[in-house]
């Protein structure tokens, strides 16, 4: 199979998360392949942005289209932005990646309440999200390898639970575990409500149609 093959010529692709260096490898090999590439941060932090526009530049150098964006992924509204951004600029959007990271490792009550709350939004939306999308797929005989697609690739790039297992190791390494439990009580007991809330509102809705 030769390069040609793996072309993108002239497609529209947009990164999302400048945090980690797979962000800006990812956006740099869809430039390389011939996509007009567009770079947003995961949260509007200035080391982020620093990122996302020397990347931009670089993907400039490819001789490739593009542009930098400050993005917080947690308004829905600035996402939609965002997209309709990219499809005004470059054209219709073709690629999505979602290279998204949310690094805070440093003990809880170091932690501002802004990071608190952002990093509890992500992970208690992808659990709604979970329940709601498995009891959907479950209903309407979806196949495995598009639940594994859904619930991998896309849910389980939106949001893992890595850095919440850190936040609690330091934690405990501190000898904070009164903090460490209440982090694990809450995280994991809101998520396990979410999930539940996305099945019932999923067999609610699924029933209106019916």
């Amino acid at each position: 199979m030769g390069p040609e093959a793996f072309s993108l010529h002239e497609k529209v692709a947009l990164v999302i998360g400048m945090a980690s260096p797979l962000g800006r490898a990812t956006a740099l090999a869809l430039a390389e392949a011939g996509a007009h590439v567009a770079v947003a941060t995961a949260l509007p932090t200035r080391r982020e942005e620093a990122a996302a526009y020397a990347c931009v530049e670089e993907i400039r150098g490819l001789r490739r289209h593009g542009f930098a964006h400050t993005l917080d992924t947690t308004s829905e509204e600035a996402v939609e932005g965002l997209v309709r951004r990219t499809t005004a600029t470059l054209g219709p959007l073709e690629i999505l990646v979602n290279a998204h990271d949310l690094p805070f490792a440093k003990p809880l009550p170091d932690v501002s309440p802004g990071e608190w709350q952002r990093v509890l939004a992500v992970n208690l939306t992808g659990s709604l999200l979970i329940g709601f999308l498995w009891e959907t797929f479950d209903r309407m005989a979806v196949s495995a390898t598009m639940r594994t697609f859904a619930f991998v690739g896309i849910l389980g790039a939106f949001t893992t639970f890595s850095t919440f297992s850190l936040e609690n190791l330091n934690l405990l390494r501190t000898g904070e575990v009164r903090y460490a439990i209440t982090n694990i009580a809450l995280s994991n007991g809101l998520g396990l409500g979410c999930v539940f809330l996305g099945f019932v509102a999923s067999r609610y809705l699924i029933g209106l149609f019916r």
